[in-house]
């Protein structure tokens, strides 16, 4: 804002009448300037601190509802499997050297085997533990949740939601308790440190609808 009211200042400081062509000369002429440059950069970074800003204090009304009791042991699993990965890829060329001087079913084997350590075991142990929340945060103020889940790479994602976006499917699928913006997410509910909180989650504190229908409805 206050970017562009300094350009509006500077274009009407000008004496022209062409309109805006004229506005778009003298926004350029004005960024050509070093004091142009200067304020693009103070408001970029303003504009960006404001929303750090923001998400800090988001993040610190929040408290911890949720923690995983198996994010330790899915986090080694991920993090050996990831080694072996590496160490499958290391092993390439040896066997592709050692498969001129060695038989023919010892290589086969031992390239099923590097096969699988390095590509199918981390692809499915990523899969199978992909829904599972590590950590879940709920802010009350605004009854916004945050959880946070394991990415391929043993790096955190944060999903942010509110019950209103949560679905309970009807036939849990496997490792899924809830939907959430187009997630499935897995959680224990033994693991909650605040039963209210995993009660607004899933919904159970909203009225009980048992879907009976009215008198009116039903057809003679």
């Amino acid at each position: 804002m206050r970017f562009l009211k300094l350009s509006r200042q500077f274009a009407n400081s000008l004496t022209c009448h062409g309109g805006s062509n004229c506005f778009q000369l003298t926004f350029s002429a004005f960024i050509s300037t070093q004091t142009g440059r200067q304020q693009i950069g103070k408001c970029v970074a303003s504009h960006r601190y404001s929303t750090n800003h923001a998400d800090t204090d988001a993040d610190s009304r929040m408290t911890v509802v949720y923690r995983g009791n198996l994010t330790g042991v899915i986090k080694a699993a991920k993090l050996f499997s990831l080694s072996s990965s590496i160490m499958g890829f290391a092993a390439q060329p040896y066997l592709v050297t050692a498969s001129k001087t060695f038989p023919t079913a010892a290589i086969a084997c031992a390239g099923v085997t590097v096969f699988i350590f390095t590509y199918v075991t981390p692809l499915a142990l990523h899969w199978l533990t992909r829904k599972y929340i590590t950590e879940l945060r709920f802010d009350h103020e605004t009854e916004t949740f945050k959880c946070v889940t394991l990415s391929f790479f043993l790096q955190n994602q944060e999903t942010r939601f509110k019950a209103s976006n949560v679905r309970v499917p009807t036939v849990p699928g496997m490792f899924t308790t809830f939907e959430a913006n187009g997630r499935s997410f897995f959680v224990d509910l033994r693991q909650f440190l605040d039963v209210d909180v995993y009660k607004h989650l899933m919904g159970y504190d909203k009225p009980l609808d048992l879907q009976l229908g009215r008198p009116g409805d039903e057809k003679h």
